[in-house]
Order: C-alpha cells, then sequence, then structure tokens
C-alpha cells in the first residue's frame, strides 16, 4: 500500500476505535445486562427513540453498539471489494458507523443486524465512485424507511413505556359518523385483562368453564366466586385476528368476580409473560406458545389470593422479571425472566394490590415504584433495596390505579382515601406528602371541594393538574398543589347531571394534547383535558359491554383496558376481541 494512502487508513481506524470505545463505554454506564443486547426492544416510533423515557435509555445504548459493529465490519467488507481500496475501506467504515446505529434504533427492525446490513450495502449498491455522496444519500434512505415504519407495538400494560402514552401520528383526529372500520373480530371467553400488542401479534387471557360448572358468578364485591375452568392465554394474528397458538391450564377460582384473568400479559421479543387470577405465572415462546418456565405464587411463596385475584402485570427490567406476590418478606419478587429463576424478594404487604409496578426515574433516581395494599414504596431495581415507604393503607386492599407521574410528583387514588400526592426532592431520603383528599363514596349530589375517589379508572397528572374519575362517574380536575377541584363533568362516563353509577369507569390514555378514553359502555372518545374544562372533540360506539357490574341485576359494562398499536384500537369484552382502524389513512 502506498504510504500516501496509509495514514488516512490509520486515522479512520482510529476514528473508528474511539467511536466503538465511547459506545461501548455508554451503553456500559446505562445497561443492566449485556444479556440483552440481542434482545432487541419492542419497535417503537421514530420521534420515540429522539426522546426515549429513561427506561429505554439502556436498550437505546445497546442497539447503537451492536449497529455500529455490525455497520463497521460490513462498510469495511465492501469498502475492501472496492478498486480504491484505502478510500473505499474509510468509505465504508463510516458510512457503516453512521447507517448501522441509526438503522438499528430509528427503523426498529426485529433485529439490529438487519438495518446494519442494509446500511452496508446501500453503501455497496451507490458504489465508492460516488463516495463523497454515499453517507448522505444513505442517512437520508434511513430517513424515509424509518418515516414509513413509524409504528409502535402496545407490548405491556400502559403501553411501550407503561407510562399510558400512545405516540403514533397520522392518527384521525376526529371518528367518522358512520362508525369506525372494523379490521378483524375474534371469539374469546370471559377475562377483564386487556390485550398486548407486538411483532405482529396479539395476546390475550380468558378462561372457560368445565362442562357441568356454574355458567354464572356472583359478581358481589364480598364472596368469592368458586367454579372449577381453565386459563387460556390466547395469541392472535395482529393483521387477521387468526388463532396462532394456545396454552391452556386447569385453574379453579376462588375469587370475587370470577369470570376470567384480570393481568394484562408482557411481551418481550421472544417471550410472553402471563398471570393468572389465581397466581399462576407462566412464560412462554411468543412464536409458538410453548411453555419455558411456570410458576405457582400459592404453591412456590405460600402466597394468598387477595379478594379480586391477581391483576397486577408482570414488569420486565433487563434480564428480570419483577413480579408483586403479596405475603411476609416477599410483597414484590424479582425472577431471571429467562429462567424463572428467582433474583430477589422484597417487603412485605397483607396483599399485593392490583396495580401495576413501574419503573421510573424521580429526583435523578431510577427506581420501581409499587403500590400495595400497605404502603407506597420505592425500591433498587438491581437488589429489591428499599429506598423509601409512605404508609397508605387500604381498604379491602385496593391500590389498583397505576401512579400518575410528571416530573418529580406522583399521585395515587383508590375507592375509599381519596388521592394523595407526592413530591420527589433531590437528595431527600424520601417523598413528601404534599396533600391528601377524599370525595367520600356516596354520590355527589352537589360537586365536592376537594379530591376524587377512584376505583378501576385511570389517574393523569398533566401540567400541575390531576384528572381522575370519582366513585359515581364525578370526572374531575383537581389543582395539583392543593387538591381542590377545578371543575367536575359526568359528560364522559355517565352523562346527565346527577351521579348514578357505582364503579363508573375511564380508561385514559394520552396522545400528543389529547386524551384518547375508552369508556365502559364500549364508547371510544377524544378529548381536551385543560382546567379550562372538559373538551370533548369525538365520540364513537366500538363495542357491546356485556361484563356484568354487579350481581344479577348490575348494568352491563366493558372493564377491560384497551391497547393502541400500529394505528389501530383493540379492545375486549367477554365474549370477542376487535380491532378497529384509527389511521388517517383507513377514513371511510
Amino acid at each position: 500500500m502506498p504510504a500516501r494512502n496509509r495514514l488516512p487508513l490509520l486515522l479512520m481506524l482510529l476514528l473508528a476505535a474511539l467511536v466503538l470505545v465511547a459506545l461501548v463505554a455508554a451503553a456500559a454506564a446505562s445497561a443492566n445486562a449485556w444479556g440483552e443486547l440481542f434482545s432487541p426492544p419492542q419497535r417503537q416510533s421514530f420521534s420515540f427513540w429522539l426522546a426515549p423515557p429513561p427506561d429505554y435509555a439502556a436498550a437505546l445504548a445497546k442497539r447503537l453498539v451492536l449497529g455500529g459493529v455490525v455497520g463497521l465490519v460490513t462498510g469495511a467488507w465492501c469498502g475492501l471489494r472496492q478498486r480504491h481500496r484505502v478510500w473505499g475501506t474509510i468509505g465504508g467504515v463510516t458510512t457503516g458507523l453512521v447507517v448501522g446505529p441509526f438503522a438499528a434504533v430509528c427503523v426498529a427492525w426485529p433485529q439490529a443486524f438487519c438495518p446494519a446490513a442494509v446500511g452496508g450495502l446501500v453503501l455497496a449498491a451507490f458504489g465508492l465512485s460516488v463516495r463523497r455522496w454515499s453517507v448522505p444519500l444513505a442517512i437520508l434512505c434511513l430517513l424515509g424507511v424509518s418515516w414509513a415504519a413509524r409504528a409502535d407495538d402496545w407490548p405491556q400494560w400502559g403501553g411501550p413505556a407503561r407510562d399510558g402514552v400512545w405516540r403514533e401520528d397520522a392518527i384521525l383526529e376526529r371518528f367518522p359518523p358512520g362508525g369506525l372500520p372494523v379490521r378483524w373480530r375474534a371469539p374469546v371467553g370471559p377475562g377483564f385483562a386487556g390485550p398486548a400488542v407486538a411483532g405482529g401479534r396479539v395476546v390475550v387471557m380468558d378462561r372457560t368453564l368445565d362442562e357441568g360448572a356454574p355458567a354464572e358468578v356472583k359478581t358481589q364485591w364480598n364472596v368469592r366466586d368458586k367454579t372449577a375452568g381453565r386459563e387460556r392465554v390466547l395469541c392472535l394474528d395482529e393483521a387477521t385476528g387468526k388463532t396462532l397458538w394456545t396454552h391452556v391450564y386447569p385453574c379453579a377460582y376462588s375469587v370475587a368476580y370470577g369470570s376470567g384473568p384480570r393481568a394484562t400479559p408482557t411481551i418481550h421479543g421472544d417471550r410472553v409473560y402471563a398471570l393468572g387470577a389465581m397466581g399462576d405465572l407462566v412464560c412462554l415462546e411468543t412464536a409458538t406458545g410453548r411453555v419455558v418456565w411456570q410458576k405457582n405464587f400459592v404453591r412456590d411463596f405460600a402466597a394468598e389470593v387477595p379478594l379480586y385475584g391477581y391483576a397486577n402485570p408482570p414488569l420486565v427490567d433487563g434480564n428480570r422479571l419483577i413480579v408483586m406476590v403479596g405475603g411476609q418478606g416477599h410483597a414484590v419478587v424479582a425472577l431471571d425472566r429467562h429462567t424463572g429463576r428467582e433474583l430477589w424478594r422484597a417487603g412485605s404487604a397483607s396483599e399485593p394490590g392490583y396495580c401495576a409496578p413501574l419503573l421510573v426515574t424521580l429526583a435523578g433516581r431510577r427506581q420501581l415504584v409499587v403500590w400495595h395494599a400497605d404502603a407506597l414504596a420505592g425500591l433498587e431495581p438491581d437488589s429489591g433495596k428499599l429506598l423509601w415507604s409512605i404508609p397508605h393503607h387500604l381498604v379491602a386492599g385496593m391500590a389498583i390505579a397505576t401512579p400518575a407521574i410528571e416530573g418529580n410528583r406522583l399521585a395515587v387514588s383508590s375507592q375509599y382515601e381519596g388521592v394523595m400526592m407526592l413530591e420527589f426532592r433531590p437528595q431527600a431520603a424520601e417523598p413528601e406528602v404534599l396533600w391528601k383528599a377524599s370525595a367520600g363514596t356516596v354520590p355527589e349530589r352537589q360537586w365536592k371541594p376537594a379530591g376524587f375517589n377512584t376505583t378501576l379508572s385511570t389517574v393523569l397528572l398533566l401540567g400541575g393538574h390531576v384528572y381522575g374519575v370519582s366513585l359515581y362517574g364525578e370526572t374531575c380536575c383537581l389543582d395539583g398543589r392543593t387538591g381542590r377541584r377545578v371543575w367536575t363533568t359526568l359528560q364522559p362516563t355517565s352523562g346527565g347531571t346527577v351521579p348514578r353509577e357505582r364503579w363508573c369507569t375511564l380508561f385514559m390514555v394520552r396522545h400528543g394534547r389529547e386524551v384518547v378514553i375508552f369508556n365502559e359502555k364500549g364508547d371510544l372518545i377524544l378529548a381536551r383535558l385543560a382546567p379550562a374544562g372538559y373538551d370533548e372533540i369525538s365520540r364513537v360506539h366500538v363495542l357491546e359491554p356485556d361484563m356484568p357490574s354487579a350481581g344479577g341485576g348490575g348494568r352491563k359494562v366493558v372493564w377491560s383496558p384497551p391497547a393502541l398499536a400500529n394505528r389501530c384500537l383493540y379492545v375486549r369484552n367477554n365474549h370477542e376481541i376487535l380491532c378497529v382502524s384509527l389511521a388517517q389513512k383507513d377514513k371511510p
């Protein structure tokens, strides 16, 4: 090789080495488990990865490293095959380092190998005769592909980041008067568990009764229904609704509202994690439904099944699967998500509650936030070490609604205790309770001055205000500084001016400036929530309510949370699951 060509080649190789070292250092600083390097994150939109939530930082760093390595190798291989090997290698390495990591994150294909290799092949296709333009051309091609691929999954409770935010674009601004186009319908059995959507698959749980078993449950808040039957994990094709596989296991119930499973499954790459009402936890292959490992909380932890059954959706954190078990010394348990081996157990709780555990960063500290029957607490995700705990005893253990978080503030609401607001301050040992506010448990003939008491509905913390639904459907806005009511309305719940329906429920998901609301009547609502008032933009009926709310004579409801993915709504009742399109391009 001519001496004049060695210097630029050496400089380029040195630059490549420095870039890789920086990528590896960034990943090592944020990654919990390098075993996750080859387990890709769920597909996300381009805008999501530009500003990922803290819990996705490790996955982002890992994809950058993997994409950079494969892009570097692919680009160098293409360059060495050119006639001018020195400049070919320089161009190949440069393009690979740019295109590989960028593609691995933005396009979010199932493996980082594919987009990284595509980046190198783009260089080969253009040829190094236009090497001055290879990098910008490759980036432009990549941007075009990633723009076309901006579709999100909904792989777990609360969406990709478990924060209740839907980040897709090109969504209908108003619903058509004739209804939304139905992509497919599929039969399912009873259950409250919402669907999870990822990688072209929809996973949902239901239950079937044994032949001769009672066909109806009492649906009373204080009576455990005892029936013999089987729980099922169903995997459907996202495009057609066709059943791909079914996992069935016997499960005798002894829970109130004993119609079916409660917890939304969690899909993570090639694994599905599903939790049944009686504490059956199963890890399945996403592709086939084959059992990888399984646990039973009663058998393995001597746990007591709570009155309403287990409902806490499993949470994946790196190589850990975090579950709420309840009991003495094992309120929270972390398992190796690949094998089911116990990693740590922490805390005690009279009941595990029914709330989803969260991974969040508050006051600069990443932590696992759990809410059970006795307290709201923060733990170190790596070890389960207790960081802080706020005693908060709940009647009937009804910690249900996922905590709402904005900045360094966190709000929870329960049926009997009302709203509690916490603030996390840097360097403080534990959060400060700013205020508590309860509206009571009777219908509001006159709007209460403060608080609301949530049973199943979503709680939102937006712009310093708290939004939620009280026991009889009173939808409220509270001043986040004091807990005082700003406004109250029944419009999205029962309508009218007089509260009358107990346990009235709304599932709310943020989408840009709007909030997508699915109410218990099966209506989908697009609205804006602000201190100025409730502004309903559009409403359409989607699904018939068929779940009894209380006893044989109770109103029919849909108490199953929806999933929002691929510009579609996925929602189920006790008889069917359906997918309707919300994409602008599918507008009738």
